[in-house]
């Protein structure tokens, strides 16, 4: 027969399981560049500069002039944002 700290723990355990099981949520920075005015690099040494519009799974979207431009995360090497003057 099982004591109530026995109980418990096993109770405890289960708790544990449970929070282990939960999905997590990981941020790759998308909210804060987006609606931000970048320079982006390409892998192939290519950049772009313009206004970030959205930020998602694999995609950025950026205005750069008047086009409207969907680039693949896996090509990105990096985004630094410009404080560009008004």
């Amino acid at each position: 027969m099982e004591t109530k700290e026995e109980l418990k723990k096993e109770e405890e355990k289960k708790e544990e399981k449970k929070e282990r099981r939960k999905p997590r949520f990981f941020s790759d920075f998308g909210d804060e560049i987006e609606g931000s005015y970048s320079l982006v690099l390409l892998g192939n040494g290519e950049t772009l500069e313009g206004k970030i519009l959205d930020s998602r799974k694999y995609f950025l979207k950026i205005q750069v002039k008047n086009d409207i431009l969907y680039i693949n995360k896996a090509h990105v090497v990096y985004v630094m944002p410009l404080h560009k003057k008004a």
